[in-house]
């Protein structure tokens, strides 16, 4: 009898355990920058004459090789329709830029048009375990290297200068 309750008692654990499935999400989607000029004026401080429009700021994805702008993509960013967050860090004007996740290579590719002259582009190298394990692990700015997590594995901020 004895025998028995423990063969039963075994079978009841065991089948209790659970599958090694992940149970959470961590999506490395965004980068943030803070842009200056040559004289050090904050492009992104609307009360500066000098810098951009924020409300003109569009954001495009390269996804199946057709460059779509983000607010055809808000399904998963409702509260960010154009791929954009605008703070304050340090008394710096930033942006959050929402990348491209929409493109399922492991290399993708956004575009930010600041204004009708001036568009940057940033290409990320993303490791994905699942659709719920994103993280990534190169930054390219206008095709130079600016953050590498095995040289580098801190916060995502950049502070850029145009000219």
């Amino acid at each position: 009898m004895k025998n028995l309750f423990l063969l039963i008692s075994i079978l009841f654990f065991l089948s209790c355990q659970k599958e090694n499935n992940l149970t959470g999400a961590y999506i490395e989607g965004s980068i943030d920058i803070s842009l200056e000029d040559s004289l050090g004026n904050d492009l992104l401080k609307s009360s500066n004459e000098k810098s951009y429009k924020l409300d003109n700021i569009e954001v495009y994805y390269l996804v199946d090789n057709k460059v779509k702008p983000a607010t055809e993509l808000t399904h998963t960013m409702d509260d960010y329709p154009n791929g954009l967050l605008f703070y304050k860090k340090d008394n710096k004007s930033c942006v959050r830029i929402f990348v491209n996740l929409y493109d399922l290579n492991d290399s993708t590719t956004t575009y930010v048009k600041w204004n009708e002259t001036d568009t940057d582009t940033i290409s990320i190298l993303f490791e994905r375990e699942n659709s719920y394990f994103i993280l990534q692990q190169k930054i390219w700015f206008n095709n130079h290297l600016i953050w590498n997590r095995k040289e580098n594995n801190t916060e995502r901020y950049f502070n850029f200068i145009k000219y």
